[in-house]
């Protein structure tokens, strides 16, 4: 559940855990977590997304969630349920990540260019 439930984000109006949280509202505070914590290891100048980066993962939840419903139709909950693994807790709370992980830059780069 870390990933979706990250401590609440600074001016986020659902807390963590949150029944009545939508996917969005979780991806939303997993996202602005993730910045801010980059932004305090000096990965990132500003702790917020560019206009290119904020199409980029609208884009990407389209394509991975949005075939079922918009995120914020579908409860956060029901999601974050399947999602047990510690590497995704590893990966999100990894400043470093994708650079910590042997390859991952390198080949992501070469298979989208």
């Amino acid at each position: 559940l870390g990933m979706l439930y990250p401590p609440t984000a600074p001016g986020s109006e659902a807390s963590a855990g949150d029944a009545g949280e939508t996917l969005a509202d979780g991806l939303d505070r997993a996202v602005a977590a993730v910045l801010e914590r980059r932004l305090k290891a000096g990965r990132r100048a500003e702790a917020t997304l560019t206009e290119r980066e904020e199409a980029l993962l609208r884009s990407i939840r389209g394509r991975f969630f949005g075939y079922v419903a918009p995120c914020r139709q579908m409860p956060a909950r029901g999601i974050a349920a399947g999602m047990q693994d510690d590497s995704y807790r590893d990966i999100f709370e990894d400043v470093d990540w994708p650079h910590s992980d042997g390859n991952m830059v390198p080949l992501t780069l070469r298979m989208i260019s």
